[in-house]
Formats: structure tokens, sequence, C-alpha cells
């Protein structure tokens, strides 16, 4: 019934805040005013207060990533009636059924959509860009379509991530390999993905480690 977070209503999707007040719950979250019907939602955990009351429910849970740098990408799943939008460390990752712009904790989603409404998956690539090694955050704010006229409300999510085990390949060589040149003061060495830990004394030149190194990654370059 109030911002998640104020004076800046953007800080409760942050790592840091501090969420200890809030109450917990296990997913689905869910209200229903026809029961037993054909497309009636059940869930885990009933908001029996909500229908005429809020519009909207805030939730974050945190999770721990070993190394960032085996996750190629994540998978979110949802189950919504009527939309939401997802964030992971502050980085908006899902959006569905939502109106453009920031969403107030007193706004709606867009109208309601045919029922039962589908699970959506979204994969999100390139999540190395806003995981950390250590804790993390999704957190997600489901909406229903009005305050009052609405039936019913869902929200069940789930997040999982694909595990990269294949390691990285020398793509490229500038100059080339076997090539004449008639000074070398650099090479370049393009990887077939972005790596990391790579340090001078590991490139050898006729086994002599090189003296000085460079990196960039793809998003560098234009």
């Amino acid at each position: 019934t109030s911002e998640a977070s104020a004076p800046d209503p953007t800080q409760w999707r942050t790592v840091g805040f501090n969420d200890a007040l809030w109450s917990t719950g296990q997913a689905a979250f869910y209200y229903e005013t026809q029961p037993g019907s054909a497309t009636a939602y059940t869930g885990n955990t009933a908001l029996s207060d909500m229908s005429g009351s809020y519009s909207c429910l805030f939730m974050r849970r945190t999770f721990v990533v070993n190394n960032v740098n085996e996750l190629s990408e994540l998978q979110l799943s949802a189950l919504s009636d009527d939309g939401f939008r997802a964030w992971i460390n502050g980085t908006n990752v899902a959006d569905f059924n939502m109106p453009g712009g920031e969403i107030p904790f007193d706004g709606a989603s867009l109208g309601a959509l045919t029922e039962p409404v589908p699970v959506q998956v979204f994969t999100i690539a390139n999540p190395r860009s806003f995981l950390v090694n250590g804790t993390n955050v999704l957190v997600v704010h489901a909406f229903n379509s009005s305050l009052g006229a609405s039936s019913d409300f869902v929200i069940n999510v789930s997040l999982s991530g694909t595990t990269d085990t294949t390691r990285p390949t020398v793509a490229n060589l500038i100059p080339l390999a076997a090539s004449t040149v008639r000074s070398l003061t650099s090479i370049e060495v393009d990887f077939s993905e972005d790596v990391t830990g790579v340090e001078a004394a590991d490139l050898l030149i006729n086994g002599v480690p090189a003296t000085g190194l460079a990196s960039f990654n793809a998003a560098q370059y234009v």
C-alpha cells in the first residue's frame, strides 16, 4: 500500500536494501474470488486482503553465484495474472503485460489477458554484465490490472541458469601465425569469448613471457 522504498522508489531493487521487516511467504502468491471455476488459480500464499485494497506486490529473493563466468544465460519463468517487471541487481531483465515508464505502487498492469494465462519464459543473455560473485538479488514487482474489478491475481516466478562448460579458444591472432613482420612490437590475441584472469606472464612468445598486457572485451569495440 506504499512504495517499497522512499525517498528513492528504486532502492528496494538493490542487493544492499534492508528487507528484514518484510513478510515472507512461499510462491505462488494469489487470490481467487471464483474458486472451483475452470480458470481458478491456487497457490501456497493466499492474499486474502488484496482485492479492493492494493494492486501490486513487491518481492525480493537473494541468491549466491560462486563463479559468474560459468553462466552463459539465465531463464526466468513466470506465471503472472496480470503483469510484472523483474530486476536482478537493479538491471531490468523481464517485463510482462506492463505499460511503459516507472509504475508506482498504486499503478496497474495492462488489461487482463485470456485466462488461464500460460507460463512465460524469458531468456536473459549475458548475465555476466550484471551478476557478481557472491550475493545477488532478484526482485519482482507484480501487478493486477485494476484495484477492485479483477476477480483474481497470481504470481509465481523461478530463476535458473545455464552453465558454460566450454573452454575459450584462440579465435584470431594479429599478426597471423607464420606471417613475416619487420618489427614485432605487439601481438593481439582474440579469444572466442570474454576471459578473465589472464596475465602478461601467461602469454609466451618463443617461450618468453610477454612484458605487458592490455585487455578489451567485446562491448568496448565499435
